[in-house]
């Protein structure tokens, strides 16, 4: 997604908008890098997309694997499944890098098959 590119879903709903940021300038910076490196800002490392929020009486007993923070923690948890079109910006794949940031702070390269990103995991 291109910088200040907002995605839509099907049914209106925003799901992201790049802000652009200033640079970090020398008044900022606390020490100095090592060669090849250079300060930058949260915001200009990459574009963190947050998974959707399912709720439990959305959970089927077929259809997309909903990817939560219990199935990057522990890969022997079941998953719940949910049914329907999804953004593709939430759809997890082989290799995808993920970022849970409730419950645990953790970063996970993902193993598994497609599934639909939960709420509380950054893609």
């Amino acid at each position: 997604m291109a910088r200040n590119e907002l995605s839509e879903r099907a049914d209106g709903v925003r799901r992201g908008l790049w802000k652009t940021t200033v640079d970090v300038t020398l008044d900022e910076e606390p020490f100095a890098l090592p060669m090849g490196w250079a300060w930058a800002r949260i915001n200009d490392t990459g574009f963190y997309i947050n998974g959707l929020p399912f709720k439990p009486s959305d959970w089927r007993q077929s259809g997309t694997p909903i990817i939560r923070i219990q199935n990057l923690s522990d890969s022997s948890k079941a998953f719940n499944y949910a049914q329907g079109n999804f953004p593709e910006d939430v759809i997890v794949q082989r290799g995808d890098l993920l970022v849970s940031w409730s419950a645990t702070l953790e970063a996970f390269v993902w193993d598994g098959d497609d599934g639909v990103l939960n709420q509380h995991i950054f893609r």
